[in-house]
């Protein structure tokens, strides 16, 4: 079938387009990869890195990017928007810690329950606290469980504002807390709330942001130690906690997400990985 010379003159803007559109994302990553590198290494570091990757030969691969849906059936259910990939470089507050945003991406629900369930915790007792919440979908699956409050901590002003609509517009059935909220902050300047304490993190910061967080979050606990769990999905930095005084490992294990959770997964791995830590306090042991 030969196709009009107008539809083919179309699709040749539409195709300009997508080129064009996808020329300025990758100008804008490679912004953003380049100031994260002057920030952590300084110039003539960079200017090192920038050469040697200039003389490397690009590598060969035949990967596919993995298809997913484009909007979780959580969503669908529920009547909020916790789907898709966002990149951090899409995602600027004006904060130079923008620098090591990790992006946005929603943990899968079935997850999220499995570990919750491991914890065999007395919820009622503690607050959860989601550091780097996004959207909000993790509070909202927080609120299946009987917690004495729930809050997110979100640095960028869209994630939190898309995250204020999702707490108002959410009606689960299964909620048995009502207590949630969103919260615009820098997790490194957060005041902790009072009490035990559930912290999560879904891998939301690089090293550099990562350390200040922890650093708030053990000067809290030593002020005032309680029980507090650190529920840590992705662990990348996993040593950082290892390392310090105030923390004792508990369990790492992966998870396997359902068919449902899987079909609307941005990244090819069907398992989250997941480390648990708790406080370390006298008495404690």
């Amino acid at each position: 079938m030969r196709y009009p010379r107008r539809a083919i003159h179309r699709w040749g803007s539409i195709r300009e387009t997508i080129e064009e559109g996808l020329s300025r994302l990758n100008l804008r990553r490679m912004r953003h990869r380049l100031r994260k590198s002057l920030a952590q290494r300084g110039t003539i570091a960079t200017a090192r890195i920038l050469l040697r990757e200039g003389l490397r030969a690009p590598p060969r691969s035949t990967d596919r990017a993995k298809e997913y849906a484009p909007v979780h059936p959580f969503d669908l259910q529920f009547g909020v928007e916790t789907s898709g990939l966002i990149f951090a470089e899409d995602l600027p507050s004006g904060s130079r810690k923008d620098l090591f945003n990790t992006g946005y991406f929603g943990v899968s629900p079935s997850v999220f329950r499995q570990v919750l369930h491991r914890l065999q915790l007395d919820f009622e007792k503690y607050t959860f606290v989601d550091l780097g919440s996004g959207k909000g979908r993790a509070l909202l699956l927080a609120s299946e469980y009987p917690f004495h409050a729930i809050a997110g901590v979100e640095l960028s002003p869209k994630l939190h504002s898309v995250a204020v609509a999702n707490i108002a517009n959410y009606r689960g059935s299964a909620q048995r807390c009502g207590a949630i909220r969103s919260i615009e902050a820098d997790a490194t300047q957060y005041s902790f709330p009072d009490g035990p304490l559930l912290v999560y993190l879904w891998n939301p910061f690089e090293a550099p942001v990562f350390t200040s967080v922890l650093a708030n979050l053990e000067a809290t606990l030593a002020r005032d130690p309680r029980p507090v769990y650190i529920v840590y999905i992705q662990p990348d930095l996993d040593p950082l906690l290892e390392a310090s005084s105030f923390w004792r490992k508990l369990w790492h294990d992966e998870f396997q997400m359902s068919e449902e959770d899987y079909a609307a997964h941005a990244f090819p791995p069907r398992a989250e990985v997941c480390s648990v830590y708790r406080s370390v306090f006298p008495g404690s042991q």
